[in-house]
């Protein structure tokens, strides 16, 4: 297989986008890569990051790629988990929401309008139910499992529209793949077991 053909290869396998990881893993030479970049019109997305120019851009994976260590939670991950849909969410509206353990360095969020950033103190607390998943684009990204994000909702039941809230719960609660174990165990953790024993006593099932 030839340099291009490894470049084609990526491009058809990341369904559009390929970044300078990728060239450098493949053992693509750099002065190749540019020859290619130009002769094919690649866009720019990021440092690093190029796409072909019918790409449709995906918030999420451009979002992830710049803050690999931010997981999309709350209302992004209950947009992703399908908990919620876009009568509900949407990212005019809501824009992107994300969790980070504290210490992490954001300088600023310019190539985004909204972003609502969350931290989290301990390590352990923060990777809690981190999962990979596809984008709406179908693009690999990371986020937190549906019991973590419903312990998230919550938590912060406080910040959250009560139609919102509700329904949201009532969706998960009444789905065929929640887990119960999970979710306790989860809040454990967390420290906010009653509360969540509340909720899932409120819809008998225990």
């Amino acid at each position: 297989m030839t340099n291009y053909q490894k470049i084609e290869e990526i491009l058809n396998v990341k369904n559009g986008y390929i970044t300078s990881k990728d060239v450098r893993l493949n053992k693509i030479p750099s002065s190749l890569f540019t020859k290619y970049k130009r002769d094919n019109d690649l866009v720019k997305i990021y440092r690093g990051f190029y796409s072909k120019k019918d790409w449709l851009i995906d918030d999420y994976l451009v979002f992830q790629y710049i803050y690999p260590n931010l997981i999309f939670s709350l209302r992004s991950a209950l947009f992703i988990h399908k908990l919620i849909t876009l009568d509900k969410l949407s990212s005019i509206l809501y824009g992107l929401e994300v969790t980070s353990i504290k210490g992490s360095t954001i300088s600023s969020f310019k190539f985004f309008k909204e972003v609502t950033f969350h931290v989290i103190q301990s390590k352990e607390a923060y990777e809690l139910g981190i999962m990979e998943v596809n984008s709406p684009f179908n693009n690999k990204i990371k986020v937190y499992d549906k019991e973590k994000t419903i312990c998230d909702l919550i938590k912060f039941k406080s910040q959250i529209e009560l139609t919102l809230y509700l329904e949201v719960l009532f969706k998960y609660f009444n789905s065929k793949d929640k887990d119960i174990t999970k979710l306790i165990n989860y809040s454990k953790l967390m420290n906010i077991e009653d509360k969540v024993k509340r909720v899932i006593d409120s819809f008998n099932l225990n």
